[in-house]
């Protein structure tokens, strides 16, 4: 439909065209024969600047002539021919955007859009993730709970805290102590328990643990894709993202391949919290009482 319209805005313009150089011609050619005729009237030759028109005159007419020839006869052709080589040209020098395009690449963002993407999440119908631990946690399961509540599927595949590669994870992002990825991914832990209690996710999250390498961070909602890889000293969310469309392309299939073999190799994680008893909260505060007690008893002991 967009061809046809712009086919018929070319004709209109076309036939436009040719009709006011049609109409310029005429106007060329009448005083290019009014100039030529000047020297045969009266007492023309008394003065030379009839010569200098009637050569002006003369040039004008053939001038009128060629613009409607190279309009009708010229014109189509000449611009069929600069239209191809434009193409070709074009061509050579966007051939590396077309292939971006046939990958299903949208964009490359500087760092993950946090924002942009948790407002997505809310609307979508599946979303998969794969973080050695997801540090914006809390907006994200906020969007999260609205996207299940729309009857989403949701599943959260996080590095397996007591592997050894948490620790080498700790050393790359260039932390002096070794359990810093295993604190964060334990911390996202709680944070999905807790999230997972309430009535309304109950059964609709699934969480698992994978012990492997894992090449890059992945987050996924619906048809759309971000992936951004492990960087030494910099976290792969402050690090290049390239978000892409779901689909067949070779850079997909690698992907998606990637990410989905982590998931099938990974071990489901029991979500349910261990129940606190009143009993043990009351221990727990007698403890933290005695503890005061005490020291406040050998503070007091203490020699002047």
């Amino acid at each position: 439909m967009r061809k046809n319209t712009n086919h018929l805005d070319y004709t209109h313009a076309r036939t436009s065209r040719r009709i006011g150089t049609i109409f310029i011609s005429v106007v060329i050619v009448f005083v290019g024969i009014i100039l030529v005729l000047l020297p045969f009237l009266p007492n023309a030759e008394k003065s030379p600047i009839f010569g200098v028109l009637s050569n002006l005159g003369i040039a004008m007419i053939p001038a009128g002539v060629v613009a409607v020839a190279y309009e009708f006869l010229l014109r189509d052709s000449f611009v069929e021919e600069m239209r191809q080589q434009l193409s070709i040209s074009l061509a050579n020098q966007f051939e590396y955007f077309s292939r971006v395009e046939e990958a299903g690449i949208i964009n490359i963002h500087d760092m993950f859009p946090t924002t942009d993407v948790a407002s997505r999440f809310s609307s979508a119908k599946s979303i998969f993730i794969v973080q050695t631990w997801i540090p914006d946690i809390i907006p994200l399961l906020r969007s999260i709970e609205n996207a299940i509540n729309n009857g989403a599927s949701i599943r959260i595949l996080l590095m397996d805290p007591d592997s050894e590669l948490a620790k080498v994870r700790s050393i790359e992002l260039g932390y002096s102590s070794f359990d810093v990825a295993s604190n964060n991914i334990n911390t996202n832990i709680e944070e999905l328990r807790r999230f997972s209690s309430r009535l309304s996710v109950q059964n609709k999250l699934e969480v698992r643990m994978y012990d492997a390498t894992p090449v890059a961070c992945y987050h996924q909602y619906d048809d759309t894709a971000f992936v951004g890889f492990y960087w030494r000293n910099t976290p792969a969310i402050q690090g290049p993202q390239i978000e892409f469309k779901v689909g067949n392309s070779s850079f997909c299939n690698v992907v998606l391949s990637h990410v989905g073999d982590l998931w099938e190799n990974s071990n489901t994680m029991e979500l349910k919290h261990s129940i606190i008893s009143k009993e043990n909260i009351n221990d727990v505060k007698n403890g933290l009482n005695t503890k005061t007690y005490s020291e406040t008893t050998e503070k007091e002991e203490q020699p002047a």
